[in-house]
């Protein structure tokens, strides 16, 4: 029942795809803050670098990084076996 089943080497391409792009989402984010004298991430969410001059920095991270994690939910779908009723739009 527990059989090891190899993954495709598309599918494991899209997996790594997911976990750097959350690494350098993270990344970038943490730069980005530095950069900025005003900014407390104990105080403030990611969200409020997307404001002011170099704001387009963060909106083109939360771009890069929603395509990145839609890339990869059909293979979550796959992976845990879901059902076609549930996700409809998706098969």
């Amino acid at each position: 029942m527990n059989e090891l089943i190899p993954v495709p080497f598309q599918l494991r391409r899209r997996l790594w795809f997911g976990v750097i792009g959350s690494c350098l989402f993270i990344i970038v984010a943490s730069v980005e803050g530095s950069q900025r004298p005003d900014y407390d991430p104990w105080q403030q969410s990611i969200s409020a670098l997307s404001l002011g001059s170099r704001g387009w920095i963060q909106i083109f991270n939360f771009f890069v990084f929603g395509v990145i994690i839609l890339s990869t939910v059909q293979l979550g779908i796959k992976f845990y076996k879901v059902e076609k009723e549930f996700w409809p739009f998706l098969s």
